[in-house]
């Protein structure tokens, strides 16, 4: 319970970091693998992220790396969280696929 907690607590951390100047916002995409994964991904943070912040997670799915190479490529970003495995986290990140996160606005 106490794993759980501090997952949840670091994934709306850096929901919120990723919102950064964007605080406003009213939604957040939010894309991963669909199915039974997803939906637990829901129940264990984007429900408590929406109580906590009032912002709707909207969920869409399934990943696609090649969609989100083609989106950030043309500048037409419609995912703002993905769910990714870690060898394409560090191929999309040498590419420049990724956004940093900012460390100065979340607490490790």
């Amino acid at each position: 319970m106490l794993l759980k907690r501090k997952v949840v607590s670091v994934v709306v951390a850096g929901l919120l970091a990723t919102l950064g100047a964007q605080a406003q916002a009213e939604s957040l995409n939010f894309t991963s693998w669909g199915g039974t994964t997803q939906d637990a991904q829901k129940k264990a943070w984007a429900e408590p992220f929406t109580q906590q912040t009032g912002i709707q997670v909207v969920q869409d799915g399934p990943t696609d790396y090649g969609k989100l190479q083609a989106m950030v490529q043309s500048g037409n970003v419609q995912w703002d969280v993905v769910d990714v495995e870690a060898d394409f986290a560090l191929r999309a990140a040498q590419q420049g696929l990724l956004e940093p996160l900012d460390f100065k606005t979340i607490d490790r």
